[in-house]
């Protein structure tokens, strides 16, 4: 009986532990492991804050849009310097234009610093580092500067804009004004457009 306890004892005495490098291969393996699971939740991360980040100023952009939009058709381009009595969709774009770029006198003005632009200020109650830009500077491939100050969030307005409508085979042209907003996010510029007719058309069929 002694005997045989004494043969197990041996065998298990002779059992070898883990090496040096068996050990540092185990480590490694788990390191890789961990390293390629801490990248993946990383970049999911990112991808989230990204994404989250684009819907936020997407969201933001489309209410900037909707506002300056409503601003315009409330507007209706008639005021004390326009007369009461126009019905041209022509002398409303005329107006349209005066009301946001010309003073009193014909002179050129700039909406960014008119208190009485009733459609800027709407913007500004929205987003208050939003500026007005020319449709040159809003579609230019370079960041656009005003005051020494680079624009993140701007708008714009065209004052030609046409859309077509078809009734049955015959075909109008409604006129009025594009609205163009666009906002700066992390993975770039989200831009919403908008269109307001004017008031009144001329009923020209084409």
């Amino acid at each position: 009986m002694k005997k045989r306890t004494r043969q197990i004892q041996t065998k298990l005495r002779s059992r070898k532990g883990m090496s040096l490098i068996e050990l540092i291969v185990g480590i490694s393996i788990i390191v890789i492991v961990f390293a390629g699971t801490l990248s993946a939740m990383t970049n999911g991360y990112a991808d989230t804050l990204y994404n989250a980040d684009v819907n936020r100023y997407a969201v933001q952009g489309g209410s900037l849009n909707e506002v300056i939009l409503e601003a315009i058709a409330k507007q209706k381009f008639k005021g004390a310097d326009c007369p009461v009595d126009v019905k041209d969709s022509e002398q409303r774009r005329e107006y349209a234009v005066s009301y946001f770029l010309l003073d009193s006198n014909g002179h050129s003005k700039d909406p960014n610093s008119d208190p009485t632009n009733a459609v800027h200020s709407a913007a500004k109650a929205v987003m208050p580092d939003v500026m007005y830009v020319t449709q040159d500077q809003f579609w230019g491939s370079g960041k656009v500067v005003i005051n020494n100050t680079v624009v993140d969030n701007m708008y714009t307005l065209d004052f030609d804009a046409v859309r077509t409508i078809f009734k049955g085979a015959k075909r109008y042209d409604i006129k009025g004004v594009e609205v163009l907003t666009s906002v700066t996010t992390s993975r770039g510029t989200v831009i919403n457009r908008a269109f307001v007719p004017y008031e009144d058309q001329d009923k020209s069929e084409t």
